[in-house]
Parts: C-alpha cells; sequence; structure tokens
C-alpha cells in the first residue's frame, strides 16, 4: 500500500475519532483528572514512591542529573564568555603592538584553560558516576570535550 493511502486512512480515521471537537459526552467528562493513578508502578515500589511524593523527597539521582545540567551549562557558559573575552583581549594586543600585552593574554589564557579541563575533568567524572546510578532507560549525560568547548568558543569570535 503507498504511503498516500495510509496517510488518508489515518487522517480518515483521525476525523472519524475526534468528531466535530465535542468531548462533553465522553466518560469523565469535566470531572478532574486523577493524576495520582499510579496502576504502571509496580505494587511492591507504589508505597515508596507515594510516600517520596508526599514528603516531596526527591531521588538522589535524579538531584544529581539536575546539578550535573546545570553544571554543563556553566561550563558551556564560562568557556563561551572566557573565549570572547581572551579573542578581545589579543586583538587588542596585536593593534597596539605591546608584544608584552600580548604574551601576557596568552599566559593568562593558559591558565584559563588548563583550570577549566579540570572543572571538565570533574564534571565528566561525576557524569561517569551518574550515568553508572541511573535506572534503566534514563538518559545518560554526555560526556564533554573540553578541547572541543574551547576550540569552538573561539571560531565562534571570528
Amino acid at each position: 500500500m503507498s504511503q498516500s493511502k495510509w496517510d488518508n486512512i489515518v487522517e480518515q480515521l483521525l476525523r472519524d475519532t475526534i468528531g466535530d471537537g465535542d468531548i462533553s459526552r465522553l466518560p469523565g467528562a469535566g470531572k478532574p483528572l486523577k493524576l495520582a493513578d499510579d496502576s504502571l508502578t509496580p505494587p511492591d515500589l507504589r508505597a515508596a514512591h507515594r510516600i517520596m511524593r508526599d514528603n516531596a523527597v526527591t531521588p538522589d539521582w535524579i538531584a544529581e542529573g539536575r546539578r550535573l545540567d546545570q553544571l554543563e551549562a556553566s561550563l558551556r557558559q564560562q568557556i563561551h564568555e572566557r573565549g570572547t573575552r581572551h579573542t578581545r583581549e589579543r586583538k587588542r594586543a596585536s593593534a597596539s603592538g605591546d608584544s608584552g600585552r600580548s604574551i601576557g593574554a596568552e599566559k593568562s589564557w593558559q591558565r584559563y584553560v588548563e583550570a577549566y579541563l579540570a572543572r571538565v575533568e570533574r564534571y565528566n567524572r561525576d557524569a561517569l558516576l551518574y550515568n553508572l546510578k541511573v535506572p534503566h532507560g534514563i538518559k545518560h549525560k554526555r560526556i564533554l570535550k573540553g578541547e572541543d568547548l574551547i576550540k569552538r568558543s573561539l571560531q565562534s569570535q571570528h
């Protein structure tokens, strides 16, 4: 069967299902949704999940995932801002012809890069530990390539 024929069948089924858009005749119409329905949760975990939900307790791996997301965003922003500043400093030093200023800017950049790569390495270690802890089916945190982030921050300035 051709793709367009399938598309037509699907569209017709959707039109039949949606009808005129009046959903007031459906069972439960106008009543609040039962969001606490945990029928898909294994029975042996329902009590634990309910206690955690009622007491606003977040599992450690979820809190760690949030922390890692914030840290990754911060690392990306830091290198972008510092790369922008470094590029401006290099251009000023080059325009002024001051080799001392240029050498100072490069030394400062190199110190920053070393410290930045160490922070990325700590992030990667934490991300790897997180990836080992999370339940099956949960998206893993990506491992960052510090050198690539640095290159991109400098290339985006040109």
